[in-house]
């Protein structure tokens, strides 16, 4: 018992003394502090010019410059934010290089885990506007999900509510109060949030809420804050400068410069005095670099010239380090743990409305874990917020506690699409999509298509439980049946057709979707040739009826440009009419995506589509041609180096492959080429008797906001010369 006693009380005596050395060190650095100057850095907003900040802050670090306090706006709020938590500026060099900066600035996800019953409609629409009382248009362009998950995983540590004194280095960064136009100087709050309120700038970024207030990029009102540092009463203080001048009239050239000339015509007056305050005022050289200079040599180049600035000011720099005194020497900091997994023994989320608890927590499944890596984690969000249509999922590392934050995306939406081509010329698309119309977790969808021919279409789904799904739709358009005798055109029909369409449909895994229905269809088809074709010889009108069954798989990560996942499309259908008239379609097609490295994808299709017994109208023959799949017929089965309808027959099969390489950003080269084989009869599709043919081109592909745009050369034995082929936007 006695040396129980001893061994408690020499155990206290000595967490006393420990207790004790610790607090004499932090006073002793405090004094240290106190003893000499003190030096306060200022980091202007600049977009991807404030990369070089980072070579500025490498240069300090080099001649071991104590920096006391860091306030930053905008960009700079970024750079700063993660300097005061530890990084060196080689260190946050190192990072930089790491990111994949041509995929941080867009809200672009991918499309693998979007539910398979929303993702065609979805890949068809340019712009999407929310519908609240009214239609209403976007706050910004970008919500920041990329943005927020880099901020977020630099700054684990410092989710929680922090007084910004207490950090390692003392920081402040400015943001701007969108109701009031005050410029805030946040000096504490979850340090990624305000980082991202800081670099919200106006339509480019969504404002960001911190509290009951909005905020967008603090350089609107004080994008070199200086004044704050020197309100403080730091003696010395560094300041960086990235932003370019105002500009001459022979370079406002876009909206863009003018909306950038405004702000800094607002923003000069404050600009100019706080220049003076700065006692080593660094302006690196940016010319010939903007706001969204974010490729990787361009970001190579801004860090190397902010060295080079820093160089240019080495006496000045020298002469303040010897102020502050010979042995005074700039503290070691560690970064946060960034790669190391996160550890949580719970979980939650806010922000819900419509979306329940139980479904967010079921789509996470992170039930059996307690830890998860930050790409993990990243990728989670990602899935998360595609299948449940989020505009935003951010998440905050608390203590012992994972917490998202979830933004619920505006399910009633206006969806515009655009699409121009050398076959069809131009369209527009207008869709008005409403959630819980009539009945609860139901889906009204309604589109208007305009353009050479007009179509009107319906839809209205209907989930009942956890799987199952009733679709009904209603569909009618008027079109003219063309197709080409090689090179030329003719117009062998005009139809008139009219869909009724009810199924019910089974949904698994999110991307896997069977179903069977009945489907009314008016056909009406009217020779205007008189070809003698075997088109003209079934003119007339019908209704037919069809009883289908269909199955759907689809896990490609980009409906335009996929570079892994796969698709599949089958259908089964039984078609008749009340003369008596049948046929039974059989349809297949299968998409596979594989990428070799950063740059090249080869990308594979087979098509197949057959009707036995066919006694059908001839709208339901396959029609074949033209580079890419349509819907503006029943079924369309593309082939390159062929025009848009270049025959029609009952039984056809292609196989194709494109090798698609990634020339820069959004630049894309593709060699496409496919064989093909067709016949009226089954018995001779599989001799040596049917028809083979062979083509292929070479496409130059641009990622644009409108969808894809390109031109394509191409050729096949089925033309009598190249056939140049232009395409614009989204098909739909």
């Amino acid at each position: 018992m006695t040396r129980n006693k001893l061994s408690i009380f020499l155990s206290v005596i000595f967490l006393l003394l420990t207790a004790k050395i610790d607090a004499q060190n932090i006073e002793n650095q405090q004094d240290s502090v106190k003893s000499r100057p003190t030096v306060a850095l200022v980091l202007s907003g600049g977009g991807a010019k404030g990369f070089a900040e980072i070579g500025t802050l490498e240069a300090i670090d080099e001649l071991g410059i104590p920096i006391d306090y860091v306030v930053g706006t905008s960009m700079g709020s970024i750079v700063g934010g993660f300097y005061a938590i530890g990084y060196s500026g080689k260190e946050i060099a190192e990072q930089v290089d790491k990111i994949e900066w041509s995929t941080v600035f867009t809200d672009k996800i991918t499309s693998r885990k979007i539910p398979v019953i929303i993702k065609d409609e979805l890949s068809r629409y340019a712009f999407s506007f929310p519908i609240k009382d009214k239609i209403r248009l976007p706050k910004g362009i970008i919500q920041g999900q990329r943005v927020m998950n880099i901020l977020s995983k630099y700054t684990i540590g410092y989710h929680q509510d922090k007084d910004f004194s207490n950090l390692p280095i003392p920081y402040s960064c400015v943001g701007t109060d969108i109701e009031t136009g005050e410029a805030v100087v946040f000096e504490r709050g979850s340090l990624p949030i305000v980082m991202r309120a800081s670099m919200a700038i106006p339509s480019v970024f969504t404002p960001q809420r911190v509290g009951n207030r909005v905020f967008v990029d603090g350089g609107v009102i004080n994008n070199f804050p200086a004044d704050v540092a020197k309100a403080k009463g730091f003696d010395y203080i560094i300041g960086v400068y990235v932003q370019s001048p105002l500009l001459e009239q022979s370079e406002i050239n876009s909206a863009a410069d003018i909306v950038n000339q405004l702000v800094s015509f607002a923003g000069k007056p404050r600009l100019d005095q706080n220049k003076k305050l700065t006692d080593i005022y660094i302006s690196p050289n940016i010319t010939g670099f903007n706001a969204g200079s974010f490729d990787k040599e361009e970001i190579d180049t801004l860090i190397q010239r902010g060295r080079d600035a820093a160089k240019k000011h080495y006496d000045e720099l020298k002469a303040l380090k010897e102020k502050l005194g010979e042995n005074v020497a700039k503290e070691e900091l560690s970064p946060p743990p960034f790669d190391e997994p996160i550890r949580f023994k719970a979980i939650k989320v806010k922000g819900l409305e419509d979306i329940s608890e139980n479904l967010f927590f079921t789509k996470l499944d992170l039930d059996d874990k307690d830890s998860i890596s930050v790409d993990e984690l990243e990728k989670t969000i990602g899935d998360v917020s595609s299948v449940l249509g989020l505009d935003l999922l951010t998440y905050k590392v608390l203590q012992d506690t994972l917490q998202f934050d979830a933004h619920e995306r505006l399910s009633n939406r206006f969806n515009v699409g655009l699409h121009y081509d050398s076959d069809n010329e131009g369209s527009v698309l207008m869709n008005l999509t409403l959630n819980n119309l009539l009945i609860k977790n139901s889906r009204a969808s309604a589109d208007a298509i305009l353009g050479r021919d007009l179509q009107f279409t319906g839809r209205y789904t209907i989930k009942f439980g956890k799987v199952p799904y009733l679709n009904l739709m209603f569909d009618t358009k008027d079109y003219s049946l063309t197709r080409y005798i090689k090179n030329d055109k003719v117009i062998e029909g005009d139809v008139t057709y009219v869909k009724f369409d009810m199924n019910a449909q089974m949904i698994l895994w999110d991307n896997y979707s069977a179903g069977v229905g009945i489907r009314k269809e008016y056909v009406d088809y009217k020779d205007v040739t008189h070809m003698n074709t075997i088109l003209s010889e079934r003119t007339g009108n019908d209704w037919y009826t069809h009883h289908y069954a269909f199955i759907s798989l689809d896990i490609l990560d980009d409906p335009s440009y996929p570079t892994r996942g796969i698709r599949f499309d089958g259908e089964a259908n039984y078609i008749s009419n009340g003369a008596g008239e049948t046929g039974t379609v059989l349809y297949a097609n299968l998409k596979r995506a594989y990428s070799i490295g950063k740059k090249f994808s080869t990308i594979v299709n087979l098509y197949g589509r057959t009707i036995l017994d066919n006694q059908l109208s001839p709208i339901y023959k396959n029609y074949w041609g033209g580079i890419n799949d349509t819907k503006y017929l029943t079924k369309h089965i593309p082939f390159v180096g062929a025009n848009w309808v270049q025959g029609y027959n009952d039984m056809m099969a292609v196989a194709r492959i494109d090798f698609r390489y990634r020339l820069f950003k959004n630049n894309y080269l593709v060699l496409a080429g496919n064989y093909g084989r067709y016949s009226d009869d089954i018995d001779n599709f599989f001799s040596s008797i049917p028809e083979n043919i062979w083509g292929g081109g070479i496409t130059y592909s641009y990622d644009s906001i409108v969808g894809p745009i390109e031109a394509t050369i191409m050729h096949s034995t089925e033309v009598s010369k190249p056939i140049l082929h232009v395409s614009i936007g989204y098909n739909f």
